[in-house]
């Protein structure tokens, strides 16, 4: 989009000509795909400010889209004064805490995505973060909040756990520790985890076994072993859980069979070996339906021989080998 072509689009926008829900700015990002026009200009933040002012006037766009585009604190204070809209997307894009406070400050949205922005923890930002995690404990509309990539000390991360009563969905920040995860057991309110690289060990996993009100866990490219598999077998709320790349065995798997998870999806790629499977470069486990067919089918997996899916079986799965859909 050319400026003219943007300032023709944020005129219809200011005179409620553009009459859609949803606004949809983003850009392809380069590594989602790497033939994408990287001479399309990108949004700064000169064009959002226009932009917002122009939101402020239209009565119909609750849902904005700007992500992959060169947008920083500026832009991102500026579209946290705009009471209209209920969703951003700011997907790699280049907010820094500041902008990020500014956004936990604002009194409408309920779904903020943050991933893949330069929200970098040093020394000397530290109070800077400190009012960016208050301004999110003390966010009371933000039910869904995506700061995935970013590096976060773990005890502001725990802190906005234990304190936020709002926040449903939560993706949690890069290289995240136990240490994070301790007060997780006071929240009452989250819903779904999404945790992707991470040191997490068998101590996060029982810090998360005692959450009661958690359905869906999703963890990657954690350091959880068979203890901490036991640990979250024992979930008394969980109904999704996926863990992949992890230190969990095929004695650690066998701890989902008799859980009440209605679904376990355990995928190692080419992380580790497992008994008896050393040629492997992959092993998935999908745990679904009944207890007993989920017992039925680990007592095949631990037989060590092949499992044949029969037609009548086809929507569960249980796939060893290495050209399975890593999906």
């Amino acid at each position: 989009m050319n400026k003219k072509q943007f300032n023709k689009l944020v005129k219809k926008i200011a005179t409620n000509k553009f009459c859609n829900k949803k606004l949809d700015l983003s850009r392809e990002s380069w590594y989602d795909n790497p033939d994408c026009d990287r001479e399309t200009p990108r949004l700064t933040d000169v064009e959002v400010i226009k932009l917002a002012s122009a939101l402020k006037q239209n009565l119909y766009i609750t849902q904005l889209d700007l992500s992959f585009n060169e947008i920083g604190d500026e832009g991102a204070k500026t579209l946290a004064r705009v009471l209209t809209l209920e969703e951003i997307n700011f997907t790699g894009n280049k907010i820094t805490v500041v902008g990020a406070e500014a956004l936990g400050k604002s009194l409408l949205i309920k779904k903020l995505s943050l991933a893949g922005n330069p929200i970098y923890y040093k020394g000397s930002d530290h109070i800077k973060f400190q009012n960016m995690i208050d301004s999110f404990c003390n966010n009371t509309t933000i039910t869904d909040l995506n700061l995935s990539f970013s590096i976060i000390p773990d005890k502001m991360i725990a802190k906005l756990i234990n304190k936020n009563t709002t926040i449903r969905i939560f993706t949690v920040s890069r290289d995240l520790t136990d240490e994070a995860l301790e007060f997780i057991g006071n929240n009452i309110t989250l819903k779904e985890l999404y945790i992707y690289k991470n040191v997490l060990t068998e101590l996060g996993a029982y810090y998360l076994s005692k959450n009661s009100s958690l359905h869906t866990l999703y963890i990657s490219n954690s350091k959880i072993d068979d203890t901490g598999a036991k640990y979250l077998s024992n979930h008394q709320s969980l109904q999704k859980l996926s863990l992949l790349d992890s230190n969990i065995t095929m004695k650690g798997a066998n701890y989902f069979c008799i859980s009440n998870i209605e679904e376990v999806t355990l995928f190692n790629g080419i992380k580790h070996d497992f008994i008896s499977y050393t040629e492997l470069q992959q092993f998935k486990v999908n745990f679904q339906y009944s207890k007993a067919y989920k017992q039925n089918l680990a007592n095949e997996l631990f037989k060590e021989e092949p499992i044949e899916l029969y037609k009548s079986d086809e929507d569960i799965s249980c796939l060893i080998g290495e050209n399975q859909d890593e999906g």
